[in-house]
């Protein structure tokens, strides 16, 4: 498929700007059925044709963070998919922006012990957080490491901010709700 995309590229041929289109009014539906497909198509468009796609999707922080945190499971899913493919793609500026507001907004405030049996907790924003946290994080470190391989380095910011993470997603796995556990352990994997 990916060769079949960059020929349609190549050829001028709008098809695939066309299908993006779509796929983007696809998430403006109220349906979840519906909204769960487009995230599907989008990362099958991305992973097609990353060249033309991945930069455009690597800028829209808050429509990562809304989708991540607000959609169904297979959206979220989907999303954190995308994410994984966009990641190299995303500004550091805009990378230690999204994963400090997952951090701080939805992480932190709810694995404090006393959180941690409270049922009304939104698990579906949770689990979001902690799959685009994971995701982004990994590529933290490996942007870190490159820098420390050439000879550079990051300031103790991005290390203290992992440092929380780590510690609250270990909070996290005595969470009463199991997927908020297996969303906490699948961030230290």
């Amino acid at each position: 498929p990916q060769a079949y995309a960059k020929a349609m590229l190549d050829k001028g041929e709008g098809a695939l700007f066309t299908f993006q289109r779509l796929v983007e009014r696809a998430f403006q539906s109220r349906s979840s059925q519906v909204v769960e497909g487009a995230a599907r198509s989008l990362v099958a468009l991305v992973k097609w044709a990353p060249e033309q796609f991945a930069l455009k999707y690597s800028t829209r922080r808050e429509w990562l963070k809304k989708n991540l945190l607000e959609g169904s499971a297979g959206t979220r899913e989907s999303i954190g998919e995308l994410l994984d493919i966009i990641a190299a793609h995303i500004s550091l500026a805009d990378l230690s922006t999204l994963l400090s507001e997952l951090f701080e907004q939805q992480i932190q405030p709810k694995s404090v012990p006393e959180k941690l049996k409270d049922l009304s907790t939104d698990v579906a924003a949770l689990s979001g957080a902690l799959l685009g946290a994971g995701i982004l994080a990994a590529e933290a470190m490996r942007r870190s490491a490159g820098d420390e391989a050439k000879g550079g380095g990051e300031g103790g910011g991005g290390a203290k901010l992992l440092s929380g993470l780590c510690s609250h997603c270990a909070l996290l796995l005595s969470h009463q709700s199991p997927s908020i556990v297996a969303a906490a352990c699948k961030l230290f994997q």
